[in-house]
């Protein structure tokens, strides 16, 4: 008769150490993706969050400036603001606030169409100073939500003039190639994707400026200096784009957008350059807002629009 004492009271069996193990196995497979379902939720939210305050205080900001102002969103790569380069995750997308700013030459130095003493204006939006970028949550990208829009629209481009769309958010905001910087956005969008930089202006008296997408001039530069043998001089405290050829330009055209549609960055680089299936995705998956017009606060959409 075996000994008692030699087996320890309470012990499990290996019966029973595989059973709780299977046990613990499936409930893992059944709450893993749930967490993460749980986890992308949360970091949706709080991009949305991130996004609406941006953009109310960029209503606001108007308002008390009576100035228009506006909300860039631009890839991370592109933003090279040198006091938050070291703090700032580049691989992210970035929102950046701009206001409306004005210069003038002088009129002796200048001549024009052959008249002297001609003032020339020039008119742009300007990063603000002071303001540093905020980051989207890792993983969340923003689009314009123009480009759910599969209707036919016409727009009037800078250079070609007016364009029909058969369908306007496949055809021009989500055509072309994914982070690559073009100074102006060409027509047809064959290598800048509007998707990657936009902008959401606002207007101190009529609020948010929506509609159809407008082109509005950026300047982030320094002016042509001749003491540097041609070559821009980067701002401080100046994002620092640059063209295909690595040229800082002085001015480029963005356009203004009246809305958002947050997506997952990783799915959307899966599907590749085809818009059609950009669209798609985004339309299936995306969570759309509108923007307040007076307030500048995200408004849920409705998915598939």
């Amino acid at each position: 008769m075996p000994d008692k004492r030699t087996q320890p009271a309470g012990a499990f069996t290996i019966v029973e150490l595989i059973v709780v193990l299977a046990v613990i196995a499936l409930i893992l497979v059944i709450a893993v993706p749930g967490l993460s379902a749980i986890t992308l939720e949360s970091r949706l939210n709080a991009a949305a969050h991130d996004i609406s305050g941006t953009l109310t205080r960029a209503y606001y900001g108007a308002l008390s400036d009576v100035n228009m102002t506006a909300v860039r969103f631009l890839p991370g790569p592109w933003d090279y603001d040198p006091r938050a380069e070291a703090s700032l995750p580049r691989e992210r997308q970035h929102m950046v606030s701009y206001r409306y700013a004005t210069t003038s030459n002088p009129p002796n130095l200048g001549f024009y169409q052959g008249k002297q003493n001609l003032i020339l204006f020039s008119e742009y939006f300007q990063r603000q100073p002071g303001t540093a970028s905020s980051v989207l949550p890792e993983d969340i990208g923003v689009a314009p939500v123009e480009a759910l829009d599969s209707e036919p629209r016409w727009l009037r481009e800078p250079v070609v003039g007016n364009v029909r769309y058969r369908n306007f958010g496949r055809d021009f905001v989500l055509a072309g190639t994914r982070g690559k910087f073009v100074l102006d956005a060409p027509v047809p969008a064959q290598s800048f994707l509007h998707a990657d930089d936009f902008l959401v202006v606002f207007d101190p008296q009529g609020g948010l400026r929506a509609g159809v997408p407008t082109p509005v001039r950026l300047n982030a530069y320094v002016p042509n200096d001749p003491d540097t043998q041609n070559r821009y001089r980067e701002a401080p405290g100046r994002e620092t784009d640059r063209d295909i050829r690595g040229n800082v330009p002085t001015f480029y055209e963005r356009y203004s957008f009246s809305g958002i549609v947050l997506y997952r960055r990783e799915p959307f680089l899966a599907v590749g350059d085809d818009p059609a299936a950009r669209q798609a995705l985004l339309k299936a998956r995306g969570r759309p807002y509108l923007v307040h017009r007076f307030g500048g606060g995200l408004v849920m959409g409705t998915p598939g629009r």
